[in-house]
């Protein structure tokens, strides 16, 4: 009986965005729309030291992506969907592009209902029009790469040292800015309207 409790707490748990993740890439996987792999927790960091992260803005300008000199307010689907490619490289993994909201103690952020974001498949939106969507990246890892939040915000409240900052943390790790996952992949944003088949 004593083992039986010992091996309870000795389990290693299993995250809130961990479990939220890989809810998503089920229903993404389930609805067709890719085959999208689940990621568990680890205590490898891709972030755990300035340096790397520096390294990984320079490796990024020498490939065209200069992130404080870029449109980053309002675009986070195409810089996430363009940028994924040279995260990858990188970093030699194989990131998803993933779709929610952000939840604080006060708000939810670009939220949108489940329900409403299926029924996006049935009836696509107009992508020139604003719509309440977020994207970013998260790592194999379950840590996040979001390019474009804090300047969005920064934009809203006229803080312009916020600009270019980057979201770069496992998305348990920041309880003022909690990521929710709800789809994941580009073929949602197509399917939906978002953005254009190119």
């Amino acid at each position: 009986m004593l083992d039986k409790i010992k091996s309870l707490f000795s389990k290693k748990s299993v995250s809130i965005y961990q479990t939220e993740f890989n809810s998503a890439v089920k229903l993404t996987n389930k609805l067709c729309l890719g085959n999208y792999k689940y990621f568990k927790n680890s205590n490898f960091s891709y972030f755990d030291d300035q340096e790397n992260v520096l390294n990984l803005i320079r490796f990024l300008k020498s490939e065209g992506w200069d992130i404080r000199n870029l449109k980053l307010d309002r675009e986070c689907l195409t810089i996430h969907y363009n940028i994924k490619q040279y995260i990858d490289e990188f970093y030699k993994i194989d990131s998803i592009l993933t779709i929610g909201y952000i939840e604080s103690s006060h708000d939810k952020q670009f939220y949108e209902s489940i329900e409403q974001r299926l029924s996006n498949l049935e009836n696509p939106i107009n992508s020139a029009e604003n719509h309440l969507i977020h994207a970013w990246l998260t790592l194999p890892n379950l840590e996040i790469l979001d390019f474009t939040y804090f300047t969005t915000e920064a934009v809203k409240t006229n803080n312009p040292e916020r600009y270019g900052h980057v979201f770069a943390k496992h998305g348990d790790d920041d309880l003022l800015h909690r990521y929710k996952p709800q789809l994941v992949g580009v073929e949602y944003l197509i399917k939906a309207g978002y953005v254009k088949n190119q």
